[in-house]
């Protein structure tokens, strides 16, 4: 979980294939209006695309899919 994120991104959770991945970073990306979030993949996930979904603000984002070998 991201508590340090500016306030308008507010608390960021991700999930990979739907086990928590801990944030290691969320803020500025460097670039004007664009933001980073660093997390560590969950080990034990089964091989193939898995499902990535951040979660903020109680919104969660449309998943995206992750390769895992």
């Amino acid at each position: 979980m991201c508590v340090s994120a500016p306030k308008e991104l507010g608390v960021a959770t991700v999930t990979v294939g739907g086990k928590n991945a801990p944030v290691s970073y969320c803020g500025l990306s460097g670039y004007p209006a664009e933001y980073q979030i660093n997390i560590t993949v969950p080990s034990g996930l089964a091989a193939g695309n898995q499902p990535v979904v951040l979660t903020t603000g109680g919104v969660s984002s449309k998943s995206a899919n992750l390769p895992i070998k």
